[in-house]
């Protein structure tokens, strides 16, 4: 390529997916065709690197910082410290996916070319819940889908985002009751007799009651985290003996699936 094509090709915008991919740092387990290859990392006019815009959300927080009544760095000191924990946090979820991605190859998943679309869409939208706040343990969970829809060659944005929003909004308790409700459900035999539906159902429900009892929730706290899970459509609620119980949704047999069962168990 002459000197000339080569610095037309570098001169060019970078789009928001070269962007993306530059904020998550994820090329180097995606290097799989000459294609991912060829991308290159851009540096803005002023000198800055693709990526270190501060959010909305950060500038609300040092605004936010610099009005509280105890002694806090003011001016561009605080906006420093709010920019690094920005940074920094990027960083840190950029690792957490280039590790959970990574350790799809020890159960046989590579990604190819025909990835790539579907990827920078994904990619776009975990970095959006990065830079909302979502919690790590949400994050990893998230990332898992993404391996989890590939295996199941079901690797498609939409499908990502379905899945995504229902765990981004998940608090650390309700992550809990989903994977107990998982594993109560994936562990129990399942009866198509529909005789014997109401039987499965109540099983279901008098041990996820059982293991959430103790794990240290009382039924104060089952109740709510069940009507939580119930909105985002994991639990199905249903009257039962004068009483309101919950069983098993098909999306939480779905979600399990992509995001709590292990693959080598389920093979």
């Amino acid at each position: 390529m002459s000197a000339l094509r080569r610095k037309r090709k570098f001169d060019r915008r970078p789009s928001e997916l070269q962007l993306c991919l530059y904020q998550l740092s994820i090329l180097r387990i995606l290097n799989v065709t000459p294609a991912f290859k060829r991308w290159k990392l851009k540096m803005e006019p002023d000198g800055r690197k693709l990526g270190d815009r501060l959010p909305f959300g950060a500038a609300i927080a040092a605004d936010v910082l610099s009005a509280l009544p105890y002694a806090v760095p003011g001016g561009a000191s605080l906006a420093k410290i709010v920019d690094n924990y920005v940074e920094r946090r990027r960083r840190e979820a950029a690792q957490l996916l280039i590790e959970e991605l990574s350790s799809g190859q020890r159960t046989g998943i590579q990604f190819d070319e025909h990835d790539v679309d579907p990827l920078i869409e994904i990619i776009l939208c975990f970095s959006k819940a990065v830079d909302d706040g979502c919690a790590w343990d949400n994050l990893r969970l998230i990332a898992k889908v993404i391996l989890g829809l590939k295996r199941n060659r079901a690797l498609d944005g939409d499908n990502f985002r379905r899945w995504a929003r229902v765990l981004e909004s998940l608090s650390r308790d309700e992550i809990i009751a989903l994977g107990t409700a998982y594993r109560l459900s994936d562990s129990l035999p399942v009866n198509t007799d529909e005789d014997k539906k109401a039987e499965y159902v109540d099983l279901f429900w008098k041990s996820f009651v059982s293991s959430l009892n103790e794990g240290g929730y009382d039924g104060d706290q089952v109740a709510p985290l069940c009507a939580s899970l119930s909105r985002a459509g994991i639990l199905i609620p249903v009257s039962a003996w004068g009483a309101l119980i919950y069983k098993p949704s098909p999306w939480l047999f779905e979600i399990g699936e992509l995001a709590l069962s292990d693959p080598k168990h389920r093979e």
